[in-house]
């Protein structure tokens, strides 16, 4: 069979290789059709059932019959310039 997978840039680059290649491994006779799209499109695109799966980020508020199911943490750094007087702050809060 095939798979549809809709997913961004960053999670389909950086977080799923490992899954996808175990994945292909257990299941050889699946095709994968990964897209690569911004999460707001993916989402879209589960809801018009153009795709079966998709991993995203910033998911708005699901609607039935869709599931979300959160998969990881993703910790976000904060960045500053040197010359920022953040940059001398020891903790930054948001």
């Amino acid at each position: 069979g095939r798979l549809v997978l809709a997913t961004s840039h960053h999670i389909g680059l950086h977080r799923l290789p490992p899954l996808l290649r175990a994945f292909t491994r257990a299941h050889p006779q699946v095709a994968l059709d990964i897209q690569f799209l911004d999460s707001e499109v993916a989402y879209e695109e589960i809801l018009h059932g153009r795709a079966e799966l998709a991993v995203i980020t910033l998911a708005p508020e699901t609607a039935e019959p869709v599931r979300a199911v959160p998969v990881w943490d993703d910790p976000l750094d904060f960045v500053a310039a040197p010359e920022h007087p953040l940059a001398r702050q020891g903790t930054v809060f948001l």
